[in-house]
């Protein structure tokens, strides 16, 4: 168990709950662990750049406001020739999304949440390089 984890659960205890989700980064997490079992977080990283069309490789995630918006049937067809898109199309599919024909993705965090759903879809995380990857 995580003991970070495991400290804040034991100071939550006796709190009343509300119904505000807050998602942290996670990536500090997955360090330390890979870190501390030795592995080389490399090793389980992507190692080749992605296929990325033009809209996605100027896409810059650190911006305020973050969103990316595709019609349905657009992100179909960039999905055959980009990964992102694919992804986010694979996602949206997984999730049912699609009507009206509108995907929407906005940033919270190091997270990215689709349409009005509460939880988050994906995550936004970091290579050591801190090259930016999903």
């Amino acid at each position: 168990m995580y003991i970070g984890c495991h400290q804040y659960c034991e100071s939550a205890k006796g709190q009343q709950l509300n119904d505000v989700w807050e998602f942290l980064d996670d990536n500090p997490v997955a360090f330390d662990l890979f870190n501390r079992e030795g592995i080389d977080s490399s090793s389980v990283l992507p190692q080749q750049t992605p296929e990325l069309c033009e809209r996605c490789e100027r896409l810059d995630f650190s911006a305020a406001g973050f969103v990316i918006e595709h019609a349905l049937f657009d992100l179909k067809m960039r999905s055959q020739r980009c990964e992102f898109c694919s992804l986010l199309l694979e996602t949206s599919e997984r999730l049912n999304i699609g009507d009206p024909g509108i995907v929407k993705f906005h940033k919270v965090g190091s997270s990215l949440m689709i349409n009005d759903r509460d939880a988050p879809v994906l995550s936004i995380c970091r290579t050591p390089g801190m090259c930016a990857i999903m």
